[in-house]
């Protein structure tokens, strides 16, 4: 069910697609229960910016930029705004910066939290992207692939200390559930396998089970 649900969104909504797949890849996989949310529509000085998926962990929260690209190479450096996609035979887009939309989401959500809270920025790409990333000496950006996320999202927040209690987390999770972005068809995570279900607006969220001890 949840392969048939993946593939079905990759093709008929690939940006929704690659947020399930990069939450799917968390599941099971955090070092503590936590708070997810998908698809926020955060308010900015000129409009508003979208985070496609935020996870509040006792350790901070972790702003994830997901790019459901496959069969390709990203090449891009992190001082500058425009990124390349390549594809074979020469095929390929320019892009904006993910370093730097997703040091623009942080910002906004800085902002909007007002609260002094640690950050960290997640860039996860399709499995099959060959990523050829200049980074900067002071980037802190974490570039993965689905397949690893899981791995790499455990590892940041077992070299971090804790910084929220439960009630803390709580509180952040109610202040940002709100800015949920409405959709007719949206997924939620139940007892039953993984499905397509009209529900009522905002209720894109969920609790990550934490990792098997």
């Amino acid at each position: 069910m949840v392969e048939e649900l993946a593939h079905y969104m990759t093709y008929e909504n690939p940006g929704l697609g690659g947020e399930f797949i990069a939450y799917m890849a968390l599941e099971g996989q955090v070092s503590a229960p936590c708070r997810c949310l998908w698809n926020l529509e955060v308010p900015k000085k000129n409009g508003h910016t979208q985070v496609d998926l935020l996870v509040i962990h006792t350790t901070g929260i972790y702003v994830l930029e997901s790019k459901n690209y496959s069969k390709c190479r990203v090449c891009g450096d992190e001082k500058e705004k425009d990124w390349n996609v390549v594809y074979p035979k020469g095929r390929g887009f320019s892009m904006y910066s993910t370093y730097l939309q997703n040091e623009g989401h942080m910002e906004a959500l800085r902002d909007y939290v007002d609260y002094p809270v640690p950050m960290k920025s997640i860039v996860v790409y399709g499995n099959r992207v060959n990523l050829q990333i200049k980074r900067t000496a002071s980037s802190k950006t974490v570039y993965c692939h689905y397949n690893s996320l899981g791995n790499v999202m455990n590892e940041h927040a077992r070299q971090r200390k804790p910084c929220l209690d439960d009630e803390e987390v709580w509180l952040l999770y109610q202040l940002l559930r709100p800015l949920l972005h409405c959709a007719e068809h949206i997924i939620t995570w139940r007892k039953t396998p993984w499905s397509i279900a009209s529900i009522p607006p905002g209720a894109r969220d969920s609790t990550l089970k934490p990792a098997r001890a």
